[in-house]
């Protein structure tokens, strides 16, 4: 949970996993998943201002699709299924998310080098600022544990 975006190669990575899953086993991958609403349109919004400051994306966000790669990798007749593990709501606010950004909190600010950082921060805060309406207004997100099972044939 929580680390196959930090793999600088998912499909080659999965490809691996999946070869080493003996016939009948299972290989299970999770990730969380909120439901979209004005912290997450934001968000979004966020990363493509820092592309576009870096003039690439940042290296350990992976784009890659979990299922599509693990589709990919056991080939045709591939088993795959979602399931949804378990469900909460969790309070954001766009101040909370712009602190994470100004503190590196997650992995694909790590290598954001400080000056580029130093003006994605107030230019994130104004995105979360109009999206949100204020920077303390308060969301509740519905959030989701999802995992990704596969059944090795």
């Amino acid at each position: 949970m929580h680390i196959l975006h930090l793999v600088p190669d998912l499909s080659r990575t999965l490809a691996e996993a999946v070869r080493c899953v003996r016939p009948g086993g299972m290989f299970i991958a999770c990730h969380t998943r909120p439901e979209r609403n004005a912290i997450q349109e934001a968000e979004v919004e966020v990363h493509e201002l820092i592309v576009k400051l870096l003039g690439r994306a940042p290296r350990r966000r992976s784009n890659v699709n979990a299922e599509q790669a693990l589709r990919e990798a056991l080939g045709p007749g591939a088993k795959v299924e979602q399931m949804t593990l378990a469900t909460w709501t969790e309070t954001q606010t766009g101040r909370h998310e712009v602190d994470e950004l100004a503190n590196r909190v997650h992995s694909a600010t790590w290598e954001i080098p400080d000056d580029v950082l130093a003006v994605a921060v107030p230019r994130a805060a104004e995105i979360y600022e109009r999206r949100c309406g204020s920077l303390d207004r308060e969301f509740e997100t519905a959030m989701q544990m999802v995992a990704i099972v596969v059944r090795a044939t």
